[in-house]
């Protein structure tokens, strides 16, 4: 087993070393693979060269040798980090959210690019429902052709939703507009585009209960006001 501190080296040798060692391969497959249990962040990780060729993977699914030179997770990796929601791919008949970025040597010389995917159904794990949102508000992801990313409180992923702020946030605006959810009920939504994954963000939370914490707010001020006058 290798450290993390260690990992860079062992990525130099299988990429950058004219005559790189055999287990180099199977010792960074190893790593990988540690990591994806440790950090349950990913379904899989895969190591490309310059040439887009794949020089390890986790994923026997995805073979050594395969050239990904056109794809954009290789291509816009080259310069900096990149996510992208995939609704078809090469690796899994299910939506992926693939993320990449550069490996690069000590001096920040590019060296390949590490590419790792994960289930688009397990995109609610790291969307956490009840965090300042109260008991009606909702987070939301949304493909460019209007369905849910996410998993509703009302219907199912992949439902497609025709709302004021999905259409604002899909014709890449973002801001904040009270209007019918997919539910039917009145929602004080936040919307915002995010072009490197190419879906829109939308927060949500029922007028009323927004109005109740209003209210509840206000009167704790005035409470709190009419103490410090008497």
């Amino acid at each position: 087993a290798i450290s993390a501190e260690e990992a860079p080296y062992f990525v130099w040798e299988v990429l950058d070393d004219t005559e790189p060692d055999p287990n180099a391969y199977i010792t960074l497959r190893g790593y990988f693979g540690r990591f994806l249990m440790r950090t349950e962040l990913f379904d899989a990780l895969f190591l490309l060269n310059l040439e887009g060729e794949v020089v390890v993977s986790t994923d026997d699914d995805i073979p050594w040798g395969i050239v990904h030179t056109d794809r954009e997770y290789f291509t816009e990796a080259m310069e900096e980090p990149f996510v992208l929601i995939m609704p078809e791919n090469p690796f899994s008949e299910r939506p992926m959210v693939v993320a990449s970025r550069p490996a690069t040597d000590a001096s920040g010389g590019l060296l390949g690019i590490v590419v790792g995917y994960v289930g688009i159904d397990q995109l609610d794990e790291f969307i956490p429902q009840e965090i300042v949102l109260g008991n009606t508000g909702e987070i939301h992801l949304v493909g460019t052709d209007g369905a849910l990313l996410t998993r509703p409180s009302v219907g199912e992923r992949g439902d497609r939703l025709q709302t004021e702020g999905v259409d604002l946030a899909l014709s890449q605006a973002s801001g904040e507009a009270v209007y019918a959810n997919h539910a039917g009920r009145n929602v004080l939504g936040v919307y915002h585009w995010l072009p490197k994954p190419g879906v829109a963000l939308l927060v949500e939370q029922e007028q009323s209960e927004v109005l109740t914490l209003i209210y509840q707010t206000l009167a704790l001020n005035l409470g709190v006001a009419i103490v410090l006058v008497i």
